[in-house]
């Protein structure tokens, strides 16, 4: 009796042990085709420390690059700031531009007035499951 009591302990523990391989191999590769944003770089003018510092109140462009993996489309979003924040103010969101081609690289232009500037840019890419990662960075005038 208690040897056949020791078997199916045995087995349920090993059952339990399968169970929990096989789940944690789903979560890797569910994590594996997930959208990541490896890196954003911008110019004229580099990001630093999260922040891109445009010199003068004039027009102009900033030209966005954002190097991606497992992506089928990239959005580029300007969001307001609030309580130093992008997610408080993530419903006023704006699109600057979506790329769906990826093959020349994930880029867009924004353009900029004389206006006074203090604001988010989100990089937001969107996997093939609709599962998206974003990276926010600042764009604001030197004062």
């Amino acid at each position: 009796m208690q040897m056949k009591l020791l078997s199916i302990f045995f087995i349920s523990v090993c059952y339990m042990c399968i169970s929990a391989i096989n789940t944690c191999f789903a979560t890797t590769q569910m994590d594996e085709s997930s959208p990541k944003i490896i890196d954003i770089k911008t110019s004229p003018t580099p990001i630093i420390n999260q922040w891109v510092i445009l010199r003068q109140r004039t027009n102009g462009e900033l030209h966005i690059e954002a190097i991606v993996e497992n992506a089928w489309k990239v959005r580029f979003w300007t969001v307001p700031v609030k309580n130093k924040s992008w997610q408080d103010s993530w419903e006023h969101k704006k699109l600057i531009s979506e790329d769906q081609d990826g093959e020349d690289g994930w880029t867009t232009t924004f353009y900029y007035g004389k206006e006074n500037l203090l604001t988010f840019i989100v990089v937001e890419a969107v996997g093939m499951d609709g599962q998206t990662a974003r990276w926010p960075f600042y764009v604001a005038y030197k004062k």
